[in-house]
């Protein structure tokens, strides 16, 4: 398996955990320093610093929305070359006051040492604000 190999199927794990609402095992494969980054100009926008950060100012707050039949990502491309993974991918979920929430996201995933070090995330920060309420 090449490296670039190794790096698409740590990110597909780490995606998968998320996806199935594993976030402990999703955080696993951050590293402490993980830098996380939102683009956007409105109040989702910018960096997170921190494995611990992205759980209590991402994750935990974006959770709790999530309705009965749970958050599916569906992975269009995936591109790898050295120590970074990009992904395409399509976000379907009924949020538990009934709106739909589905998402388009591009994001960059840089590895260092076998973990996601940075994340750079492209996505409808309107919508997310609308839907989730952040």
């Amino acid at each position: 398996m090449t490296t670039n190999d190794a790096n698409k199927a740590l990110v597909l794990d780490a995606l998968a955990a998320l996806s199935a609402g594993n976030y402990e095992r999703y955080l696993s494969f951050m590293s402490a320093d993980l830098r996380f980054h939102i683009v956007g100009s409105e109040g989702r926008g910018g960096d997170i610093i921190g494995r611990q950060s992205l759980w209590d100012d991402v994750l935990a707050k974006t959770t709790p929305s999530i309705g009965e039949s749970g958050f599916r990502e569906e992975i269009i491309n995936i591109v790898a070359e050295h120590d970074w993974v990009v992904t395409e991918s399509r976000g379907y979920e009924i949020t538990k006051n009934g709106e739909s929430y589905n998402n388009e996201y591009l994001c960059f995933f840089r590895l260092r040492n076998q973990q996601i070090a940075e994340i750079r995330y492209y996505l409808d920060t309107e919508l997310t604000r609308r839907a989730k309420g952040v």
